[in-house]
């Protein structure tokens, strides 16, 4: 993948999406793109399909979209724009949302997202009409 890629909010399993999928969308905003093959389709949960399949860090499974509390922890003060440590983190984009796998608790058809730019998070983002960026997280 490319840092510059953007994905479309999806999450087909009904126990963790809060009621609505998202959008399982063809969109040609991320790296490899090909609309005949929808296993290339810009979504979060093709994005996390792939990372697992490819065995990043050793690990063939595991990693996930991030709750909104995960990547508010990712916020470090200490670092003016972005928020976040370079270090760590490098190539944050600057003006891209990060979807979480949090729902808006008030309207399953949006998404909570953070901006490392601020460090700031909202809760009001369409799952459907909005790409942002995708930042894994995977549990020990």
């Amino acid at each position: 993948h490319d840092a510059d890629d953007v994905y479309a909010w999806f999450d087909p399993d009904p126990t963790t999406n809060g009621g609505f999928s998202g959008a399982n969308t063809s969109g040609n905003f991320c790296f490899g793109f090909d609309a005949n093959d929808s296993s290339t389709f810009c979504n979060s949960q093709r994005f996390e399909d792939s990372v697992n399949n490819a065995d990043f860090c050793g690990s063939a499974d595991g990693w996930r979209l991030p709750t909104i509390e995960e990547l508010e922890g990712l916020v470090d003060t200490n670092y003016a724009t972005p928020m976040i440590n370079g270090a760590y983190f490098p190539n944050t984009p600057l003006q891209s949302a990060f979807w979480s796998s949090t729902t808006n608790p008030n309207d399953s058809n949006k998404a909570e997202h953070l901006f490392f730019y601020n460090g700031q998070s909202y809760n009001s983002t369409s799952k459907t009409y909005t790409a942002a960026s995708v930042r894994l997280v995977r549990d020990q």
